[in-house]
C-alpha cells in the first residue's frame, strides 16, 4: 500500500485568512473532486472533541452513474458506523446510509448535485473548483440531522464561502487544501485537497470532526484503513429507521431499506401526493435487523411518491421520485 503515513493536517481547521494559489489549469482544478466510479474515501472521528466521546467511521464510495433529466450523475453511496462505547466498547454499529447524486462539469469545473431531499427536486451548484478567491455559492454540502451525515442542503439565504487556501502534508505528500464554511458561521464546513477530494468534514457546534484516513483514487491508495470488516459485523440496529430508497429518482423499480431494533409488526406502504395508497409492500410480523422491499411503479405516472413505514410505535416517511 502506497503512502501509508497517517493524515496530518498542519493548519487550523477553519481560518479566516486566504492565501490564493491559482490553479494551473482546468485539469488541475478537476483534481480537487475525483468522483470517478470505483473511488472511495474513509473518514474517522476519534471522539476526542465530543462530550460524551462518540467515535464514528464513514465510508463514501462512487458505485456507478445514472441519467437524470439528460445529465449523467455519479452515485455516491455513504455509510456510517459508530462505537457502542457505553454498553459494548469495541463493538461498531451500522447506523445510516445515504445516496447522493453529483456531477462535475468538465468544461467549467463546477460541481452540481441533484437535490431531491429538500424542496422541489432539481439540480443545484455546490462547488466551483476553479475558485481561487473568496466565493459564495447558493447551495452547500453539510453534516445534518441526528446522524451527523453529509448531504446536500439548499437554502436561498445560506451560502458556502471559500475562506482559506494553503499547502498541507497529507499522507506524506504536499497538497493544496481549500477550506469552505457555511453561512459565515465557522460551524459547518469541509476541506478539499487536490488529488484527493474531501479530506475533512466539520460540525463545530457539537464537535463532530471527521478526517480522511484512507482513499482509493483511480486505483492508487492513500493512507490506511482503520477498519476492514465493518460489513461483517452482525449487530442489531438501535432504532427503527427507514432509509432513502435506491435508486432515486427511479424508473420503474426502486429498493427501500428499513431497520428494526426489535421484532414486531411492520407496515410499509407507498402513497401518491393525493393521499391514495398505490402499494402495500409489507404488512405483518418481522424480525429485528435490516429488511428490504422493492417498489415497482409500473403503470404509475411520473411524480413524487411517499413511502410510509409504521413500526415500533413510530411512523416514518421517505420521498421518492419516479421519472419516466
Amino acid at each position: 500500500m502506497k503512502n501509508v503515513a497517517a493524515v496530518i493536517l498542519t493548519i487550523a481547521l477553519f481560518s479566516p485568512a486566504l492565501h490564493a494559489q491559482p490553479a494551473d489549469s482546468l485539469e488541475y482544478a478537476l483534481s480537487f473532486y475525483p468522483i470517478q466510479i470505483g473511488n472511495q474515501w474513509d473518514y474517522y472521528n476519534d471522539g476526542n472533541q465530543n462530550l460524551p466521546p462518540v467515535k464514528s467511521y464513514k465510508i463514501f464510495q462512487v458505485t456507478g452513474d445514472t441519467l437524470i433529466q439528460g445529465q449523467t450523475y455519479q452515485i455516491i453511496h455513504q455509510r456510517r458506523w459508530y462505537e457502542r462505547f457505553w454498553v459494548d466498547p469495541g463493538v461498531w454499529v451500522f447506523t445510516y446510509e445515504l445516496y447522493t447524486y453529483e456531477r462535475v462539469d468538465s468544461a467549467t469545473a463546477n460541481v452540481y448535485a441533484w437535490a431531491a431531499r429538500f424542496g422541489s427536486p432539481r439540480e443545484v451548484l455546490i462547488d466551483s473548483l476553479m475558485a481561487d478567491e473568496p466565493t459564495e455559492l447558493p447551495a452547500y454540502r453539510m453534516i445534518y440531522n441526528s446522524h451527523y451525515d453529509y448531504d446536500i442542503m439548499v437554502n436561498d439565504e445560506l451560502l458556502t464561502e471559500l475562506v482559506h487556501i494553503e499547502n498541507a502534508d497529507l499522507f506524506g505528500t504536499e497538497h493544496q487544501v481549500r477550506t469552505f464554511i457555511q453561512d459565515g458561521t465557522n460551524v459547518l464546513g469541509y476541506k478539499l485537497a487536490d488529488g484527493l477530494g474531501i479530506v475533512a468534514l466539520h460540525l463545530g457546534g457539537v464537535g463532530f470532526n471527521s478526517r480522511l484516513v484512507y482513499a482509493r483514487i483511480n486505483g492508487e491508495e492513500f493512507g490506511e484503513r482503520i477498519f476492514t470488516n465493518l460489513d461483517e459485523q452482525e449487530t442489531r440496529p438501535l432504532t427503527v429507521s427507514l432509509h432513502p430508497n435506491y435508486p432515486n429518482p427511479f424508473n420503474p423499480t426502486t429498493t427501500l431499506r428499513y431497520d428494526l431494533d426489535e421484532p414486531g409488526p411492520v407496515r410499509l406502504e407507498v402513497y401518491d401526493l393525493t393521499g391514495r395508497r398505490v402499494a402495500l409492500l409489507s404488512d405483518g410480523p418481522a424480525s429485528a435487523g435490516r429488511h428490504t422491499a422493492e417498489f415497482n411503479a409500473t403503470g404509475l405516472s411520473s411524480g413524487i411518491y411517499i413511502a410510509r413505514l409504521t413500526a415500533g410505535g413510530t411512523v416514518q416517511h421517505r420521498k421518492m421520485l419516479l421519472v419516466r
